[in-house]
């Protein structure tokens, strides 16, 4: 798919359409229990595969290089993008 020009087109035209809603909603019933657990000392760790960073408007760290990290985020983030065509990063 990265290799075909309209395929990474469209990728990267989804991608942006899908990081400009996660800025806009809010986390959701199930963000905010998992932010309760952490309040009452019951969570350990969270490990998700979810990219919209949600889990940060609830204050969860997800900060990997932080031995106390709550929020494990499997697939890197929507702030944090690699470029699949270049080196380059984007937040």
């Amino acid at each position: 798919m990265f290799f075909d020009p309209e395929s990474r087109r469209l990728f990267n035209q989804n991608i942006t359409e899908i990081r400009r809603l996660a800025k806009r909603i809010g986390p959701t019933e199930t963000h905010h229990f998992i932010g309760s657990l952490r309040d009452a000392g019951k969570l350990v760790r969270q490990y998700t595969q979810n990219i919209d960073c949600l889990e940060e408007k609830v204050s969860l760290s997800t900060d990997v290089r932080n031995s106390d990290v709550e929020y494990v985020l499997l697939h890197r983030s929507l702030h944090r993008s690699r470029c699949s065509h270049c080196p380059g990063t984007f937040r």
